[in-house]
């Protein structure tokens, strides 16, 4: 039966769980590494695994600070999350040639079952309060000094941007929330042919892909329901992969001293879903095809770190202006679109890194009938710091989406109690105006803080 707890009680339950996981794991404990220290997943050399093994118990508790408004499942201002997830790494080196990974984390939201103001749709209850998620699992193979294979569910991360995508089209993204996920969460895992031949000065990547997916949505009546403005229509909704599945992917990246630049080619199926067909008794979304050329590069001087990307998607879908949508139900529009970042790193101000990035995107042809403007500028800032003791660590984030269409600020601090124990605290805010596309999200504002246990 469901029942509603106080904030006091809540909390309460949030401290013991945690307790009982330090002692019941303490015994175990065997590797007190940062798991959430930041990982290169774009590595050259594909034979170079993490350590061993690791694994950690975190539990979080988040509070919606305002009421999403109608049509979510939440109601009232409160909890909106009370989640106990474990992660677990392992690497085993079969021989010289053959080693492999496996990646994976399994999540329990018991908000679920504690708070009666929260009505969720079944999908969202299906889907949110128990999910299991692979992120690697794969065998790496060295055919021969300079060859290399790494063939299985990977996650594969290329170009320099980290606030539009550009280059990094290989990997669909977690967009169940917007900014409540680090980097490293939220790109999916892909199943994949990742082939490199390296040499000192090149790197050859070429991947195949199969089946590889799209981007995974929050579900029916979640604070992140992408489609919530389109619940009220007769017509259901229904989400299909690609009829194409496969993808294929190319990199050629130059290493040079202090810096590197890359030419990349894909011929994918989009991560974003666009409707493919309206009829009366549903609405079809599903990847279109499209191909990408970019460039990427990055520069490091002194205590600067300059980084830039450039690219070209060909025959993109585009979501129509609201007043045109009803000319484009048998299919959105397509057009090719330019998309450029340039940014700096810099790190000569004490303990602390400090990141710039300017967006600019130009969408070609007639853009009348279209959502976005022809030219959409956009930003993000962000700072790293931490104390001389490396222990406290904050990190700060404020983007400026393209034209303008809202501003999202972050703020993480993190500090280690011990080698094995971490407690945390996020907050993120959403200033989002009535005529931006993400206004159904303004009410989304939160504060979470977690504790996490590595063992």
């Amino acid at each position: 039966m469901l029942f509603k707890l106080t904030a006091t009680a809540l909390l309460r339950c949030y401290a013991t769980s945690v307790l009982l996981a330090c002692c019941i794991l303490h015994s175990a404990a065997a590797n007190s590494d940062d798991f959430f220290a930041d990982i290169d997943v774009n590595v050259d050399n594909l034979n170079q695994l993490p350590s061993p093994n690791k694994w950690f118990v975190r539990q979080l508790l988040s509070y919606g600070v305002e009421a999403p408004g109608q049509g979510f499942s939440r109601s009232e201002v409160g909890f909106n999350k009370i989640e106990t997830s474990i992660h677990g790494e392992v690497s085993y080196t079969f021989s010289e040639r053959i080693s492999g990974r496996i990646e994976a984390e399994a999540f329990y939201d018991a908000i679920y079952r504690l708070d009666s103001d929260i009505q969720p749709s079944a999908q969202e209850l299906s889907e949110f309060e128990t999910r299991f998620q692979l992120r690697d699992a794969y065998l790496d193979i060295s055919l021969t000094e300079q060859w290399h294979l790494r063939l299985g569910h990977q996650i594969i991360a290329w170009g320099q941007s980290d606030a539009v995508v550009i280059a990094d089209v290989i990997a669909p993204h977690n967009n169940y929330t917007l900014l409540q996920a680090d980097l490293r969460d939220v790109r999916l895992q892909v199943p994949a042919a990742h082939f490199t031949r390296s040499t000192s000065d090149f790197t050859l990547d070429m991947v195949l892909t199969y089946d590889a997916g799209f981007n995974q949505l929050a579900p029916l009546g979640n604070e992140f329901d992408p489609f919530i403005a389109l619940r009220d229509l007769p017509q259901p909704l229904a989400q299909y992969n690609a009829d194409n599945k496969i993808e294929y992917f190319v990199r050629l990246k130059h290493n040079f001293h202090g810096g590197d630049v890359s030419l990349i080619m894909a011929e994918a199926n989009n991560n974003t879903l666009t409707l493919q067909q309206a009829k009366a008794e549903q609405l079809s979304f599903s990847q279109d095809r499209f191909s990408v050329l970019a460039l990427t590069s990055s520069l490091s001087q002194g205590l600067w770190v300059y980084k830039a990307e450039l690219g070209v998607h060909h025959n993109k879908s585009l979501m129509p202006a609201a007043t045109k949508f009803n000319h484009y139900l048998g299919g959105w529009p397509q057009h090719d679109q330019l998309l450029s970042m340039a940014g700096f790193d810099y790190v000569g101000w004490r303990n602390t890194t400090l990141s710039l990035e300017l967006n600019l995107q130009h969408t070609a042809g007639d853009t009348d009938a279209l959502s976005i403007d022809k030219n959409e500028y956009g930003a993000m800032f962000s700072l790293l710091w931490s104390d001389t003791n490396e222990k406290l660590t904050v990190k700060a984030n404020a983007i400026s989406m393209l034209d303008n269409n809202g501003r999202i600020f972050r703020l993480n601090l993190e500090y280690p109690l011990t080698d094995a124990f971490k407690v945390g605290g996020l907050l993120v805010h959403y200033h989002f105006n009535q005529s931006d596309t993400l206004y159904p999200y303004r009410n989304n504002d939160v504060v979470q803080i977690y504790g996490q246990y590595d063992f």
